[in-house]
């Protein structure tokens, strides 16, 4: 008499297919849940009173498409200096435990970033290096070079009005583990997307208004106010 097999229910094959426990699920996992990458090469974006529109999109390939907009109050400049603040990102993007600036040429910057998301009751690490291609004062380029992802291309777009808020905006795709079911990936993906570009517009706003405020410290040479601004240091303001 033929053996019967017996079939596992979708989630047991899951379980299985990443790993079962230990140290090679978390890694398996983490590549899809920071998906949301970054997106800075760090993800930025929102204020208190304008949540960010996220939009997640599956593009056919096993890749998603990420959509983000939001209104932030504060300049042109000010928004450029802190999406490309990238050695202080850990200091105010979630999920985000160091980011670093490698190098720098004609404005193309390669960025190594380490993250450890929160994924159910585990804590996975993330390492990614990325290419962050300047072009001042509109546009962030941002191009996976290599880590734990298949796939991370898109651009920061920072559209400024005549008056009132500025719309800033990310547009790219992602694609992690192609055995990682979409159902599973888009939630965390779309989550982890709003609070990291919410993290980011908070920060750009709370410099904005850092600036806007009377100072009564001055400069070490006494010229004047001094800058508060977080590229100071390295002679980018």
């Amino acid at each position: 008499m033929p053996k019967l097999r017996r079939k596992f229910p979708s989630w047991t094959r899951l379980f299985h297919a990443l790993g079962g426990w230990g140290p090679r699920a978390s890694h398996r996992f983490c590549a899809v849940a920071s998906a949301a990458l970054l997106l800075a090469a760090s993800l930025p974006l929102a204020s208190a009173a304008d949540e960010p529109d996220v939009q997640v999109a599956p593009l056919g390939d096993g890749a998603l498409h990420i959509h983000v907009h939001a209104r932030v109050r504060a300049s042109r400049d000010v928004i450029w200096n802190t999406l490309t603040d990238y050695d202080h990102f850990g200091q105010f993007v979630p999920g985000l435990s160091a980011s670093h600036l490698l190098s720098c040429q004609s404005g193309d910057c390669v960025v190594e970033q380490k993250w450890r998301i929160p994924v159910l009751w585990l804590s996975v690490p993330i390492s990614v290096t990325v290419l962050s291609m300047e072009r001042p004062p509109s546009r962030l380029g941002v191009h996976l070079l290599g880590g734990d992802l298949n796939r991370l291309d898109g651009a920061y777009q920072i559209d400024a009005a005549d008056h009132g808020p500025i719309d800033l905006r990310w547009d790219g795709s992602l694609k992690g583990p192609a055995y990682l079911p979409q159902w599973i990936s888009t939630p965390i993906i779309k989550n982890l997307a709003r609070a990291q570009f919410r993290a980011m517009v908070r920060e750009i706003e709370k410099r904005s208004a850092t600036l806007a405020a009377p100072s009564r410290e001055t400069s070490p040479l006494g010229i004047g106010p001094l800058a508060a601004c977080s590229e100071f240091e390295h002679g980018r303001c």
